[in-house]
């Protein structure tokens, strides 16, 4: 039965109560099939879309833009003292790469968080930190079911 209309109109109250929580338990248990069950597939290559996969994703979304930020204020740098570029062009480049970098120190090396380490400690660390951390802990994450896919 997976509705409540399903189940005989005379029963006593405490008897609807328990059938309205067997019928919440399986319409959350249908919910949760549903959602792990879902694959969506972009430019040939098939993802879960379920709860975990979404987070997984968006770590890894969060890890490509601070990567992203990281790496602007740095071609900027690059592009401004490549050979032939004008006094006009590099000053240009410099301020805005100064400009970039002042923003990412502000945004991920000025912004200290209280964050609670595995060691049960509270750390005052930057933001930067807990990308550096995501990120490799994503990439053992990677290594461990490489490792287990191999049978090590």
């Amino acid at each position: 039965m997976d509705t409540l209309e399903e189940f005989p109109p005379d029963l006593d109250e405490q008897a609807i109560l328990v059938a309205e929580e067997y019928v919440q338990g399986v319409q959350r248990e249908a919910k949760t099939k549903a959602i792990e069950e879902i694959v969506v597939e972009i430019h040939n290559v098939p993802y879960a879309g379920d709860d975990v996969s979404q987070n997984r994703m968006g770590n890894t979304l969060a890890i490509a833009n601070w990567k992203y930020n990281e790496a602007v204020g740095l071609t900027l740098k690059q592009q401004a003292n490549a050979e032939g570029v004008d006094d006009v062009t590099k000053a240009m480049l410099n301020g805005l790469a100064d400009i970039h970098i002042g923003v990412y120190h502000a945004v991920y090396k000025d912004n200290k968080l209280d964050w609670k380490g595995s060691d049960g400690k509270l750390h005052h660390v930057e933001a930067e930190s807990i990308g550096e951390a995501l990120y490799a802990s994503m990439m053992m994450v990677g290594q461990a079911i490489k490792n287990a896919v191999k049978g090590k």
